[in-house]
């Protein structure tokens, strides 16, 4: 539970941080995410054994004193992957909507370099032209 918790609150870091568009900050916390989610998967399949008696039994698993809180912190740990998750889903969306203007403003930028390329080649004749002659 400890390690999801970790995972938590670096998920709710990410998506604040993506909402202020702090991207090295999102890559940041991503790589402390992946180190933990790598923890957790080795604990998992570490305890896959156990997992797999207590279904195998489980009649006789919910008989014992301390299954129910075996059953609320199952429960729990579900619930924290749902935020998780949840907290996921915004920072993508967070991320792609960043993303969305970042394309428009380069096309923006585009277009005005177009628009001022062309202005310049209008302007670029009368550069070499004065109003007044030379000559008198």
């Amino acid at each position: 539970m400890d390690l999801l918790r970790q995972v938590g609150v670096l998920a709710g870091a990410q998506r604040a941080a993506s909402a202020g568009t702090r991207l090295a900050d999102v890559a940041r916390l991503g790589d402390e995410r992946e180190r933990l989610l790598a923890q957790l998967v080795r604990l998992e399949h570490d305890l896959r054994p156990q997992r797999e008696l207590i279904v195998t039994h489980l009649a006789r698993a919910s008989a014992l004193a301390g299954f129910p809180a075996l059953a609320a912190r199952h429960r729990d740990a579900r619930d924290l992957v749902d935020t998780i998750l949840g907290a996921d889903e915004a920072t993508i969306g967070q991320l792609q909507d960043a993303e969305h203007a970042r394309r428009a403003s380069v096309q923006a930028i585009e277009t005005g370099e177009a628009t001022l390329a062309a202005y310049r080649r209008v302007v670029a004749p009368l550069l070499g032209t004065t109003l007044v002659s030379r000559r008198g």
